[in-house]
């Protein structure tokens, strides 16, 4: 089995290759995703805060949950004793249901860290157990809930990036054949698009101009939140697998003390991939700005193969 490693909204563990996330809901301070496998689902996880004067045991968590289990199927079975295990260091309770041929691991747990209750389901049928058994263990064993470091993991479907921990996802747009995901944080936004397809999509709807794309596709959203002046300078630039344009502009926002942004956007087409990614960062400029716009270069510019 080959794993791969997805992280989301501040969490990360290694998941089977061919798990691609279905459902996205919420945010860093509650949120749930569903990951399927080829057939069926296979994973949810779902998280909230929580205040520590309001922390409920444990125990009593997972009988609320055995309850709306059996709300949901009367036939719910319950295999065995509840289990006491740990998470990423952090005491946990696992539940073992039966539902007909369908079984599942329900795992509950606090992380101190990061201030947030977690409930991790795994999905499995009744006669893939023992072949399904080192899956359960690899995800349990990676599952980190709180992450080191000073970056987060991002992973929709086979697009994954890295960014600083002060970001967090406020939009996304999943199409057939384009993601795009607007991050922002106190003084800088990211939005990246990144449509598939490349060779068929510009020339069909583009008449091969990447400009075109551009203005068609990318820069209206980000114009729906900032006031995106038009470029003033721009570069064509290629290698041997990427091709397009490097554009650059700046922009003032606020009226008694108004504040300047930067603004760059970078879009190309991929030819290994046979995508199209489309990168734009606004940052406000000041002491630290060309610091962390070096740093996003670095990570949003080699998001591709």
């Amino acid at each position: 089995m080959v794993f791969k490693t997805f992280g989301w909204n501040g969490f990360e563990l290694k998941v089977p290759k061919d798990w691609d996330m279905s459902i996205d809901r919420g945010g860093f301070d509650k949120g749930y995703i569903r990951l399927d496998g080829l057939k069926f689902p296979r994973l949810e996880v779902s998280w909230e805060q929580y205040k520590e004067d309001k922390v409920k045991p444990l125990n009593d968590i997972v009988e609320a949950a055995k309850k709306h289990l059996r709300k949901k199927d009367k036939n719910v079975r319950f295999i065995g004793k509840d289990r006491s295990i740990r998470i990423y260091r952090h005491p946990a309770k696992r539940i073992r249901w039966r539902i007909d041929g369908d079984e599942g691991y329900l795992i509950i747990w606090y992380c101190d860290k990061s201030q947030r209750l977690y409930r991790l389901q795994i999905f499995f049928k009744q006669d893939e157990y023992w072949s399904f058994k080192n899956v359960i263990t690899e995800i349990l064993k990676s599952f980190k809930c709180h992450v080191g470091g000073n970056l987060y993991t991002w992973t929709a479907l086979d697009f994954t990036l890295k960014l600083p921990k002060i970001f967090r996802l406020e939009h996304r747009i999943y199409k057939v054949g384009k993601i795009a995901l607007l991050f922002e944080s106190k003084d800088s936004a990211i939005f990246i698009n990144r449509i598939g397809m490349a060779n068929v999509v510009l020339s069909e709807k583009y008449d091969d101009d990447l400009r075109k794309l551009l203005e068609e596709e990318h820069l209206p959203d980000i114009r729906k939140r900032f006031k995106i002046p038009k470029f003033k300078r721009v570069r064509r630039f290629s290698d041997e697998r990427h091709e397009g344009f490097i554009m650059t502009t700046s922009y003032k926002s606020g009226i008694f003390m108004p504040k300047e942004f930067f603004v760059k956007t970078r879009v190309w087409t991929c030819e290994p991939s046979n995508k199209i990614y489309a990168v734009t960062m606004v940052i406000r400029k000041g002491s630290e700005a060309e610091k962390m716009r070096s740093r996003l270069e670095r990570l949003l510019f080699s998001i591709c193969p």
